[in-house]
């Protein structure tokens, strides 16, 4: 069978940042029948549900605030059945989406399953594999991040305690893939694809 791929958009009290980014992710999802779209709200919000009512976007959320990372097992958990995973926050736009064909392109070659928007801090030299220029190191954040299926259930899903302090709950995360011998680095970039984002950090 074709992969099916989810591409989620998390997002909690930015509608409007939602608005101004969100189409062109729908309008890719649209017109490629092997992505369905999903905005995962952290929390409960009038605003953002007459917005997606309106647009007939679909929509997930939650009673309360909760944290990103239970905002994002809701995904897993409502929706299993997926090849493919890109989460991605609610400020990224996207210029190029041949991005997430390039991605998950890289995965089944390279056989990585786990990869990310940037890495910093202790990094490899950049090497080029596949024919992409590619960063690996042990810092991240999860602006955009991809997850091959079958490895993301079998590391679990994001850790509830640390869903509280959310800023670390993505670092623990994606360090699973790193610790139980599924890649060599805990954040893996193509580098050569970021200038299909402009990430704009309210």
């Amino acid at each position: 069978h074709s992969d099916n791929s989810i591409i989620c958009i998390t997002s909690c009290n930015r509608l409007e940042e939602i608005k101004k980014y969100i189409f062109s992710y729908i309008n890719f999802c649209n017109n490629n029948e092997c992505f369905s779209f999903l905005l995962s709200l952290d929390g409960y919000d009038s605003a953002y549900i007459d917005f997606c009512n309106k647009f007939k976007i679909p929509l997930l959320y939650s009673e309360n605030r909760e944290g990103v990372g239970l905002s994002k097992n809701r995904v897993l958990d409502k929706f299993p059945n997926f090849d493919y995973y890109f989460f991605i926050e609610d400020d990224m736009e996207l210029l190029e989406p041949s991005i997430f064909f390039d991605w998950i392109k890289f995965s089944k070659n390279q056989k990585t399953p786990h990869l990310s928007y940037t890495a910093y801090g202790e990094l490899t030299p950049c090497e080029y594999k596949d024919g992409y220029q590619v960063l690996q190191g042990f810092k991240s954040g999860a602006q955009f991040s991809f997850f091959e299926a079958k490895a993301l259930f079998k590391i679990g899903g994001w850790n509830t305690h640390f869903a509280k302090y959310k800023r670390f709950g993505h670092s623990e995360h994606s360090y699973r893939f790193f610790n139980n011998g599924l890649q060599n680095f805990p954040f893996i970039a193509l580098t050569s694809t970021a200038e299909s984002f402009i990430l704009h950090d309210p």
